[in-house]
């Protein structure tokens, strides 16, 4: 919020400060419905434009004048940093209804999943998987396989698009391969060769590493 309405050398911060706190503990919160300044004092503050200043004295009202003005600024900086801030945010709101049996794609942004090779090359979406019912508006829980029973099935609709069959581009639809065998609870795939192998220390333990080719 300074950096808004600071001068361009940054030297003038420190006395804007106050002027800030001011302006956002007596502004309008639209979530309280009320001021932070009048819920924690029950009233609100006396501010110059609400008391008369005597005007013999030529400081205090020049002060009263500067005052005022930069809690209008900080005031202006916040309505204008809030709306920018909701219309980036509507930018990726979406209104998303599925109904059950309707197929979708979640995102694999937040999961752990046993998919070999690098994150960065891994899929951006996996699926698809049919939708068994909406949980509110905002989720949709899906039916995942039974190797993915360790995920969360309820994902946020905004995690989620709709797949699109399309016989010319059958890649689209990716899915992870299926497990030859249960090894602890976790699938185990089948492995066609050791590449390379490393070994390090950190303190007095070893860890291991695998290149490994699947079968």
């Amino acid at each position: 919020m300074l950096g808004a309405y600071v001068s361009l050398k940054h030297d003038n911060w420190d006395a804007k400060l106050a002027c800030a706190e001011f302006a956002i503990n007596n502004s309008w919160q639209e979530t309280v419905k009320n001021t932070p300044f009048f819920l924690n004092y029950g009233q609100h503050p006396l501010t110059p434009a609400t008391k008369q200043l005597p005007s013999t004295v030529p400081k205090a009202a020049d002060f009263a004048k500067g005052f005022v003005k930069s809690v209008k600024e900080a005031r202006k900086c916040m309505e204008a940093a809030q709306q920018k801030m909701k219309a980036r945010a509507d930018k990726h709101r979406r209104e998303v209804v599925y109904s059950p049996g309707d197929t979708v794609m979640p995102s694999m942004k937040n999961m752990r999943h046993g998919w070999p090779g690098v994150k960065k090359l891994r899929p951006l979406f996996m699926g698809p998987f049919e939708v068994d019912y909406m949980v509110r508006a905002s989720a949709v829980k899906l039916h995942l396989p039974p190797e993915w029973r360790r995920i969360h099935n309820v994902f946020h609709v905004s995690l989620t698009k709709p797949f699109l069959s399309d016989p010319a581009k059958p890649h689209r639809a990716v899915t992870p391969p299926p497990p030859v065998q249960w090894l602890d609870g976790e699938p185990l795939y089948r492995v066609e060769c050791l590449l390379e192998h490393m070994v390090a220390k950190r303190g007095r333990k070893k860890f291991y590493r695998f290149l490994v080719k699947w079968d």
